[in-house]
């Protein structure tokens, strides 16, 4: 089974089991400021932008468990014809804690697990002589996440978060080697309740 068809199905079989009511089943979509922790590369830009989609279900006022997928690129590197990239899929599950502060603003926070799949690319182009190199690698990892929600009205909350994914940027060079980065992220975005 494909881990966006397990994910789904965590979600969709966890809904059958709780009783619905309006609310209880929600989405959210993220914007985020990524940001790869690669130490000690000053000639490397480790600042890159993502995209976020997050599906959720209440278990009780408290808890709620989500499934999340998201898409991160960092163009770390681009000068004199030669280019590096990373480009980030992700997936993940994690259970989420609500702590309601007032009416209209609640904090939160989730951990759990997830997969990530980095496309790594390099690119010389000099006019007279182009070469291109690119890898795929995964790895499994831990994602934790705090952040606050806003609701503006019942059905629909503005959200604002930082979370990090614990060595999930892999990246192999041509000489084998392997190297894990963890990601940072800041995260806005809105949430709609059905």
């Amino acid at each position: 089974m494909k881990p966006l068809s397990l994910a789904t199905a965590i979600v969709l079989s966890l809904s059958s089991a709780c009783a619905f009511s309006q609310g209880n089943v929600y989405t959210q979509v993220n914007v985020a400021h990524a940001m790869a922790e690669i130490p000690n590369e000053p000639l490397l830009d480790t600042t890159g932008w993502g995209l976020e989609g997050v599906s959720g279900i209440f278990i009780n006022e408290w808890l709620s468990l989500e499934a999340n997928t998201s898409v991160n690129y960092y163009d770390l590197f681009d000068q004199g014809g030669f280019e590096i990239n990373a480009t980030t899929f992700s997936l993940g599950v994690a259970p989420k804690v609500h702590f309601p502060l007032a009416s209209t603003v609640t904090l939160y926070a989730k951990a759990g697990p997830g997969v990530t799949m980095t496309h790594y690319s390099k690119e010389f182009d000099s006019g007279a002589l182009f070469d291109y190199d690119s890898s795929w690698e995964h790895t499994f990892h831990l994602n934790v996440e705090a952040g606050v929600e806003f609701m503006v009205i019942p059905q629909l909350g503005l959200n604002l978060a930082y979370a990090k994914s614990f060595d999930s940027l892999m990246i192999e060079e041509a000489n084998n080697s392997q190297y894990k980065f963890s990601q940072s992220f800041v995260k806005a975005g809105f949430t709609y309740y059905y």
